[in-house]
């Protein structure tokens, strides 16, 4: 397996993520920051779009973002859409463990959202006005 370089981070941060909220009709899936932890008093909110696999704990302490173009996991759908190139792998480093989420993106925002509000949803974009990364880049 080819090694990850400290290039290779797509996005990193020390503070606490939480699995806060999903999409099953819209295959969206949201890690949160919580303001009230974070002494910016800002969340952080990182949103997976196009979510087919899934596999981590509800809470990491740090991350670290990585793609991993080699990693199949044996079940048909989920190679079968790497193998198209219509989903990648995000392998997630946190706490000296590797998690892993099969997806087609991941967009980082800041926002100052209540506490239980999501930032989910396709069609409105409460919570996604300032966009801090993502996982590709933007024509």
């Amino acid at each position: 397996m080819k090694s990850l370089l400290a290039k290779d981070v797509l996005y990193k941060s020390d503070k606490e993520f939480n699995l806060v909220d999903a999409s099953v009709s819209h295959s969206e899936l949201l890690l949160r920051s919580d303001k009230i932890g974070n002494e910016d008093g800002f969340n952080i909110d990182i949103i997976f779009s196009g979510v087919e696999y899934l596999q981590m704990p509800s809470l990491l302490n740090g991350l670290s973002i990585y793609r991993d173009s080699e990693k199949k996991f044996g079940y048909k759908k989920v190679d079968w859409m790497l193998g198209k190139k219509l989903a990648s792998v995000f392998n997630i480093k946190s706490g000296g463990d590797d998690y892993y989420i099969v997806a087609f993106d991941f967009i980082v925002f800041q926002n100052k959202l209540a506490f239980g509000e999501s930032s989910l949803g396709v069609i409105q974009n409460k919570g996604r006005e300032k966009e801090i990364a993502r996982s590709h880049k933007s024509n």
